[in-house]
């Protein structure tokens, strides 16, 4: 049997999130307001996405930019593959239409808010994380304070590690070979 057996089973159509995503810890928490914040986002196989979302809970206030960075030898984020531009938070899931192609390798879904908003999360215990710093501390991504706006071209350094996996997601178009 394989380890991850819904690897096997991707469906054209659905959003998925990190795939580092632990889906028996689901809870929600605030991003806040003027921080860029960069999930790992593996790609199994070359795929080409549709969308890209993320997840607001609750009462949603002002806008959100969403972009994806690629990845470097270290896992830290680094050039930007792709801003996508920005839209108006709704509650539930909010997206941006896209026409991205990756290839299979580490990337970095990114996002930055002008107002702080609960968003659904998923701890990131029991993961393959990006550091181990402590007993069952797992990072999953980084945030690093800046005005919101446009996503800068390269990740900025020195950026804070994550605990919390926010649910932004890509939705999968098709799978290239």
């Amino acid at each position: 049997m394989p380890l991850i057996p819904v690897v096997n089973r991707l469906q054209v159509g659905r959003h998925y999130p990190s795939l580092l995503a632990c889906r028996s810890l689901f809870s929600t928490g605030t991003a806040t307001k003027d921080r860029l914040y960069a999930m790992l986002y593996p790609v199994i196989r070359k795929t080409r996405f549709d969308r890209i979302g993320i997840w607001i809970y609750g009462i949603a206030s002002g806008k959100v930019r969403l972009g994806i960075y690629n990845c470097d030898d270290e896992l830290y984020p680094s050039t930007l593959a792709v801003d996508v531009g920005e839209r108006d938070n709704v509650s539930a899931l909010g997206e941006i239409t896209i026409d991205q192609t990756l290839d299979k390798g580490n990337y970095f879904l990114a996002f930055i808010l002008d107002a702080s908003n609960d968003l659904f999360l998923e701890a990131t215990v029991y993961q393959t994380p990006i550091r181990h710093v402590a007993l069952l501390t797992h990072y999953a991504g980084y945030f690093k304070t800046m005005t919101y706006g446009a996503l800068p071209s390269t990740y900025p350094s020195e950026a804070s590690l994550e605990p919390w996996l926010y649910a932004v997601s890509l939705r999968m178009l098709e799978h290239l070979t």
